[in-house]
């Protein structure tokens, strides 16, 4: 597994201890990144999964300023969920299928999960040259029967 889930947590307790402490804001936001990018600098965390975590909380790319804290919050507590439903089960395609079957989680967190326990969707997607391969056919013949 690529991603260290035990540092993921980390974060995300960290990311809402500052929050609860200083508010929902810019400067919380600010705060816990330079705190992160020192961890990252002395080989406390890895860069791959702060990236993670900030797809998470859908703040990668995102202008500080025009951040819903609503829809952080939102996908912040179904991953928090989710993944505590499947981060034991050992198979990834039970995983997999668990998931994708679930309409009550939003793509983006399924597509967080899965980056999270290294589930790639394309292994389970079936080409469409695979759709030509016939497993049999079958004829009804009864005049054996008589």
């Amino acid at each position: 597994m690529k991603h260290n889930i035990k540092q993921i947590s980390f974060m995300i307790a960290s990311f809402k201890d500052i929050t609860d402490s200083f508010g929902e804001n810019k400067k919380s936001i600010e705060f816990f990144k330079r705190q992160v990018e020192g961890l990252v600098n002395i080989g406390q965390l890895n860069y791959l999964d702060v990236i993670l975590f900030y797809n998470i909380l859908d703040i990668y790319n995102t202008n500080l300023e025009e951040i819903d804290w609503i829809k952080l919050n939102k996908n912040l507590n179904e991953y928090i969920e989710t993944m505590s439903k499947v981060v034991n089960i050992k198979n990834k395609d039970s995983v997999y299928y668990l998931l994708t079957d679930n309409n009550n989680i939003s793509k983006q967190t399924k597509k967080v999960i899965f980056r999270t326990l290294d589930i790639k969707d394309e292994d389970y997607k079936i080409s469409s040259k695979d759709n030509d391969i016939s497993f049999g056919s079958y004829e009804k013949n009864n005049s054996f029967l008589y």
